[in-house]
């Protein structure tokens, strides 16, 4: 989620002229802008609609809790998606990192907690999202690219954030 938000900002920053980038970021610092949508204090939303035009937003929310506007607006949306195993591991390594996330004591522990949907936020669902992300993304037009592509250097991956950031590739 990362990387591809950071290639999608500097694809867009591109644009900018070093003035404009210095409003941009003193306007993203006064606002307390927020690293993902999901974490941020119930005026993130209201804060949101003052940042300056060009906005890239990142979260793991589900489709369906999305406010509706997202997908009535011309706001582009590029889904991330992952391969069930790195999404399994790469959570299993998240909570164990965040003393205010489930801990496990083991992998197998774990690994029975994911599968049946108990180890996730409620907000999240990690193991169902792609799969609803998908969906919706098909139902929308949104384009979608792999994490494994982000990190192998997939030119189909490539080409998707440029079009996203509306930049030339």
């Amino acid at each position: 989620t990362n990387w591809l938000k950071q290639m999608v900002k500097e694809l867009a920053d591109a644009k900018y002229t070093e003035e404009e980038m210095k409003e941009r970021i003193n306007a993203e610092k006064k606002l307390e802008a927020f690293q993902h949508l999901e974490l941020g204090d119930p005026g993130i939303y209201e804060r949101m609609k003052q940042l300056p035009s060009r906005r890239i937003i990142v979260t793991h929310l589900r489709p369906d809790i999305l406010p509706p506007s997202i997908f009535q607006s011309k706001a582009k949306i590029l889904v991330l998606v992952r391969k069930p195993k790195d999404t399994a591991v790469s959570y299993y390594h998240f909570c164990n990192k965040l003393p205010v996330m489930l801990s496990f004591a083991s992998w197998d522990e774990y690994f029975a907690d994911f599968m049946n949907g108990k180890c996730t936020l409620p907000y999240i669902l990690w193991h169902f999202s792609d799969h609803e992300w998908h969906t919706q993304g098909l139902v929308h037009g949104n384009p979608s690219v792999t994490y494994q592509g982000t990190y192998q250097g997939n030119p189909r991956t490539l080409r998707q954030a440029p079009v996203m950031a509306e930049t030339e590739y």
